[in-house]
């Protein structure tokens, strides 16, 4: 609230007339002046609403609004009201900060980082405006965090049957619940302190303490529930549990879901991930963290190319037959891929294979997953350089695995997405050059 602004809030009209009598009197007796001009009352019913005129006497009409726009939030009749027309603004505005960062990645160089930044500091900082005393209902956080899962699986270049999950571990995108109680925590312990330095403030939270009910409080409950806190229980530290209630839960959910058993934990928490930037090469390293390359275990595009098919869904290695069909067969363990895994070259002489077990032998993870998880990022003291070159030396073992796939079925198996079409005769010749110089390779 600014210095020239003022609120004047009643319960019926016989009220407001009381306080506007006051503000008068204060006005003449301090030489101010009210601008009708730029007075208006929100109210239920017709009423006649007038001021009077410090400098005539003369009574001047005020006019009568359903609404009205203050600090760029809509003013309603109700709070109730004002928090619900706030929550599909919020949600309208999500909405379009999406469709621009989709027509700038058409348009403009891609840049993962600028588009994140784009999204943090500029989306969200809208999207959150003025959102600490008013109500936001669970569904409209719901749907913002879908439109913000969208906005990252974009960014990353996986599929969308990807877990949601992975907006937070590879983007460090914090969910809107935890975005809002922080936010809601931190002016509820502002006001409660008397940092605002404001005593309006402090005495009106006082008062709705004091109240039966309150919309505000209320809402403040209902967003500490999940968490196990009530409105009693805020304190200084309150913001740090809140966080890690979030973070335990990321961590259950990557925990609890078979398609996130290759995703690394983050050392940092809500930060960018680093291998995380524009290129194909970090697209593959994010799609195999989240088990998600496109080998058909995920849909139904491959069931007619595969013996082992549950729901549309090729679950069996089609290459050899003996093991699942996932990433983590593919890079550890499928017997017909290893000639590959020994061949592809990732810097100076390493192969996968080579590099797989230089990290068994270095850092003793404790089981193959967690060994894939350090290939794919985990590890330290990896490079950049050497995560691109990772990248790359998986998309050549998926490209190799459909190699492989279409030689066992003696049909073209292509790769998706994002690969040119290749004529079946062209793909069928490849194949079979690349089996010949496989078994000349191994005949020495």
């Amino acid at each position: 609230m600014f210095a020239d602004d003022i609120f004047l809030v009643g319960q019926n009209e016989e009220d407001l007339e009381e306080l506007k009598g006051i503000l008068e009197g204060w006005c003449l007796n301090f030489h101010m002046k009210i601008s009708a001009k730029k007075t208006q009352v929100i109210a239920e019913g017709e009423y006649d609403w007038t001021i009077t005129d410090t400098e005539s006497d003369n009574l001047i009409q005020l006019l009568q609004v359903s609404e009205y726009r203050y600090l760029g939030i809509d003013q309603k009749l109700s709070f109730s009201q004002t928090s619900s027309a706030k929550g599909q603004s919020m949600v309208a505005k999500a909405k379009k900060y999406r469709g621009a960062i989709a027509r700038l990645r058409r348009t403009v160089p891609d840049q993962v980082a600028v588009y994140r930044a784009l999204w943090e500091s500029v989306a969200v900082a809208g999207i959150m405006y003025g959102t600490e005393p008013l109500t936001i209902s669970n569904e409209v956080i719901m749907e913002l965090d879908d439109i913000q899962r969208w906005v990252a699986k974009v960014l990353l270049g996986v599929n969308t049957s990807t877990a949601s999950c992975v907006a937070e571990l590879e983007l460090g995108f914090k969910p809107f619940h935890l975005r809002l109680l922080t936010a809601k925590i931190n002016f509820y312990l502002k006001v409660k302190s008397g940092k605002s330095r404001c005593e309006l403030t402090r005495s009106c939270l006082s008062m709705l303490e004091s109240l039966e009910s309150s919309q505000f409080l209320q809402n403040l409950r209902d967003l500490l529930l999940p968490v196990g806190l009530s409105v009693g229980d805020i304190n200084e530290d309150t913001v740090a549990r809140v966080d890690k209630f979030h973070t335990d839960r990321v961590m259950l959910e990557v925990l609890s879901k078979p398609t996130m058993m290759l995703m690394p934990l983050p050392v940092k928490w809500w930060t960018l991930n680093r291998h995380v930037e524009e290129g194909y090469w970090s697209k593959v390293l994010s799609r195999f963290r989240s088990m998600n390359v496109g080998l058909g275990n995920r849909n139904a595009f491959y069931k007619d190319k595969a013996v082992f098919v549950e729901n549309g869904r090729v679950v069996s290695c089609p290459v050899c037959l003996n093991g699942p069909n996932d990433e983590f067969h593919l890079v550890m363990s499928c017997r017909k891929m290893e000639v590959h895994r020994t061949s592809i070259r990732l810097r100076g002489m390493s192969t996968i294979r080579s590099e797989i077990d230089r990290l068994r032998e270095e850092c003793d993870p404790e089981s193959d997953y967690d060994c894939l998880r350090l290939f794919l990022g985990q590890e330290l003291e990896v490079s950049r350089l050497d995560l691109m070159y990772r990248g790359w030396a998986l998309s050549e073992l998926v490209d190799r695995f459909f190699l492989e796939w279409t030689l066992k079925l003696g049909t073209p198996v292509q790769r998706r997405p994002e690969r040119p079409q290749v004529d079946s005769f062209s793909l069928v010749m490849n194949a079979l050059l690349f089996l010949l110089i496989c078994r000349f390779n191994n005949a020495f």
